[in-house]
């Protein structure tokens, strides 16, 4: 399990066997959410092969709530 340092990433996930992406991103999304990172990361396909996880805008999400 990673500490969060500045040294640790990027990381990369590679299989030997046949491994949906989108399995990947429903196994990144739970560990965010155990670890209590979902409300402050998301999970986006960066190209076709890849997924990056992004925090999200907090200036867009507080103008969303005023608008409302």
């Amino acid at each position: 399990m990673a500490d969060g340092s500045a040294s640790d990433l990027p990381r990369q996930v590679t299989s030997d066997l046949p491994f949906s992406k989108r399995y990947l991103k429903y196994l990144t999304k739970k560990y965010l959410k155990l670890q209590k990172l979902r409300d402050y990361l998301r999970v986006v396909a960066s190209s076709k092969g890849t997924y990056e996880l992004r925090y999200f805008s907090l200036d867009d999400a507080e103008q969303e709530e005023e608008e409302a």
